[in-house]
C-alpha cells in the first residue's frame, strides 16, 4: 500500500483548526514513506485587505506558520518536505497545485478559519473536484 501514497498535500489557511490535519498528514507521510507538501493559500481579501504594515505582519505570521510545520515534519522523520505559498480561490489553488505535483493524497481540515458549521467550502469543493484521493478531517 505504501506505493500508492508517494506525495501527500497538506494545504492550510493558517487556521489553529488545521493541527489536526497536520498531524494526520505527518502520521500518513511517515507511514508510507511519502513526500509532504505544504501549501498555505492567502483567499483574495485575507492577505491583501489592511494596510501595507498589516500585510507584511500576516506575511510573516504565515511564513513562521510554515515554518513550524517544516520544522515539526523534518524532526518527526520526513524525509522529503516542501512548502509553497499561493493567493486566490483556495479551492482552486489547492486543485491546482495537486494536479500540477502530482499529489497522491490531500489532507485538510473540514473547516477553515471561516469557522463554518459542518463542512467548509474549501473542503467540499476540494473532495468534489480533485483527481486523487481526498482526506478531510475534524
Amino acid at each position: 500500500m505504501s506505493d500508492l501514497v508517494k506525495h501527500i498535500l497538506f494545504p492550510t489557511d493558517g487556521s489553529q483548526k488545521a493541527e489536526a490535519a497536520f498531524q494526520q498528514a505527518l502520521d500518513l507521510a511517515l507511514h508510507h514513506r511519502a513526500r509532504l507538501s505544504l501549501l498555505h493559500i492567502a483567499q483574495h481579501g485575507t492577505a491583501t485587505a489592511g494596510s501595507a504594515a498589516e500585510v507584511d505582519a500576516l506575511r510573516r505570521e504565515l511564513a513562521g506558520m510554515l515554518d513550524e510545520f517544516e520544522s515539526a515534519a523534518k524532526d518527526a522523520g520526513v524525509k522529503r518536505v516542501q512548502r509553497s505559498t499561493s493567493s486566490g480561490l483556495a479551492y482552486s489553488r489547492i486543485l491546482q497545485f495537486a494536479e500540477s505535483q502530482d499529489i497522491d493524497l490531500i489532507v485538510l481540515g473540514a473547516v477553515g478559519a471561516g469557522g463554518a458549521s459542518g463542512l467548509g467550502d474549501v473542503a467540499t469543493h476540494v473532495s468534489k473536484f480533485a483527481n486523487c484521493t481526498v482526506l478531510i478531517v475534524r
